[in-house]
């Protein structure tokens, strides 16, 4: 793992346009804590609260793998993991590793951003029409959140929905200087996004979003592919293009936690 100061610095080379594109993909770290689940909790959490009502109980902790064998009794079932983006030359030699900021690390403001797991669809990687930005979608809530890919917005309930909490679905935007800029939206409530573009080219500055269009067994509405949600605050410009390449790879780490 490099410091900020070394990821800085490739991040700088990587802008010069006389240097090999640098390929980028997503990863995750989960919180393999045995204590997150516990066995014989009701699930999905809140969902005495909902028309929906429970699905049964627990019947794993969250030791990873076994924790899945949840979504037997709860179909929405996820836990919220950090996110990481890792650097390789295109030869294919790892570079560093940056961790979008969470609740885990100390000292993080209310900006944050997670993903789920086992979601295998989320987390893809675009870089904005100008090629100035970096572009992925999350949740805004905290790391060992569960269900929040299924949960609600809060700003669009749905009250048949069985996961009874709510949480933003957010849009991540990295640029050249290695700074984090998050939107969050109420787009895709009850279901999980999965990547978004910017449009900022010729006086736009349009974020076009992709989600989970399926259907589900209880009422829900069914949710449109692709929303358009306007940026509020135009970002700052860098003073070049990034000369990135995009992985669409995805891994996980798994952590040991002390119990």
């Amino acid at each position: 793992m490099f410091s900020p100061a070394e990821f800085l610095l490739a991040l700088k080379t990587a802008l010069s346009s006389s240097r090999p594109a640098t390929w980028w993909s997503a990863d995750l770290s989960y919180d393999n804590n045995p204590n997150n689940v516990q066995v014989g909790e009701l699930l999905p959490p809140n969902c005495s609260r909902t028309q929906g009502g429970c699905s049964g109980n627990a019947t794993n902790d969250s030791t990873y793998p076994y924790v899945f064998n949840n979504a037997l009794v709860d179909g929405s079932f996820g836990i919220t993991p950090a996110i990481y983006l890792d650097q390789y030359t295109p030869a294919g030699l790892f570079v560093n590793s940056l961790e979008v900021p969470n609740s885990s690390q100390k000292g993080v403001p209310k900006d944050q951003l997670v993903t789920s797991f086992s979601s295998k669809s989320e987390l893809a990687l675009n870089l904005s029409l100008d090629g100035h930005y970096l572009k992925f979608r999350g949740y805004y809530a905290a790391v060992d959140t569960l269900d929040a890919s299924n949960s609600n917005t809060p700003l669009e309930i749905d009250p048949t929905n069985p996961v009874g909490t709510s949480y933003y679905r957010a849009t991540a935007q990295l640029d050249g200087h290695g700074k984090f800029r998050f939107t969050a939206t109420n787009a895709y409530s009850g279901n999980n996004r999965r990547s978004a573009i910017l449009n900022n080219t010729n006086g736009a500055n349009l974020l076009n979003a992709a989600g989970n269009a399926e259907p589900r067994s209880s009422p829900h509405k069914r949710k449109p592919w692709w929303r358009k949600i306007p940026v509020l605050r135009r970002p700052l410009p860098v003073s070049m293009p990034l000369n990135w390449a995009i992985s669409s790879t995805r891994s996980a780490r798994i952590l040991t936690s002390a119990a």
